[in-house]
């Protein structure tokens, strides 16, 4: 049946010259078993250390297609059963030492957690010109303070934060839309919470819903930042400040501050600001944003 399509012309709808892709009845022991053995030939291969398993959800209906979303060829309790059999069946062929990422996007896994190494973090909006809410940002943290505890080791759960999108469809304007004053704020966020949260990765990148090769970005400056290892304990406030977040490392301090006002933060030696090389002993950092100070 018709699955996953993109919004090509940018008209609002999705038309069925536009599905890219159809879905499969991965309730069927034969459907299971295929991915099961294709997981297990990428792990003979030697060449991967890894797969992921993509549209991965524990809380709502997923088994829809693009063109009407109003009929569900499963119900819930099929949709979960048939995941954890086929998580299941995969561990059990590639053992330990295979990893398996899933993709929840914003959300939490309980039930996959023992048999995942970690989320890929696909973080959906629902406008693609305009950036996050409060409520997001602070539900997206949420979770990944969760899956940094809560999935098997090794963990590797990835941050994955989406672009403000001014000039729709236009490829020539996406290098520099991608560094922005706005999206740089928003890389910087994400970045700073990953670092303050968890011990994992994270991208910021465009927009799904732009008719591109999703998760394309540029390389940012910020993350050249050498801030060595992590000393401090993950989640931690600053000076009791609710939302704002500090976390010490060998080299400096990962900043990150959704409080609802801008911030000053200062520690009794002089740092050096990633973003804007200001050398101080106080640096103010803007609210829904971060910063790397370096000793």
């Amino acid at each position: 049946v018709p699955g996953f399509g993109e919004d090509a012309d940018g008209d609002g709808v999705i038309e069925a010259g536009e599905v890219l892709s159809s879905l499969v009845d991965f309730r069927m022991p034969e459907v299971i078993e295929l991915v099961a053995q294709r997981a297990l030939a990428v792990q003979r291969t030697g060449v991967a250390d890894g797969i992921m398993l993509d549209w991965w959800n524990e809380d709502d209906l997923t088994a829809a297609s693009y063109l009407d979303w109003s009929t569900f060829y499963m119900t819930a309790e099929e949709e979960v059963e048939s995941r954890l059999a086929l998580i299941r069946r995969i561990r059990k062929l590639v053992g330990d030492d295979f990893l398996i990422l899933v993709n929840t996007n914003d959300r939490t896994a309980p039930l996959a957690a023992p048999y995942a190494n970690g989320t890929f973090m696909e973080l959906y909006k629902p406008d693609w010109s305009a950036g996050y809410t409060r409520e997001a940002v602070v539900g997206i943290e949420e979770t990944l303070a969760w899956a940094t505890e809560a999935f098997r080791e090794p963990r590797i759960n990835c941050l994955d934060g989406w672009r403000v999108v001014t000039d729709y469809d236009n490829r020539a304007a996406q290098v520099a839309e991608r560094d922005s004053p706005e999206n740089r704020r928003w890389m910087r966020l994400f970045t700073t919470m990953a670092l303050t949260h968890s011990d994992e990765m994270v991208v910021f990148a465009d927009d799904n819903a732009e008719p591109t090769v999703d998760h394309l970005h540029n390389w940012y400056g910020f993350w050249d930042t050498d801030l060595g290892q992590p000393v401090g304990p993950k989640g931690t406030t600053h000076d009791g400040t609710d939302g704002l977040f500090v976390r010490e490392f060998t080299n400096g301090f990962a900043v990150y501050n959704r409080s609802g006002v801008d911030q000053e933060v200062g520690f009794a030696i002089p740092t050096t600001a990633a973003s804007t090389g200001q050398v101080g002993g106080v640096h103010l950092v803007a609210d829904m944003d971060g910063e790397i100070l370096l000793r």
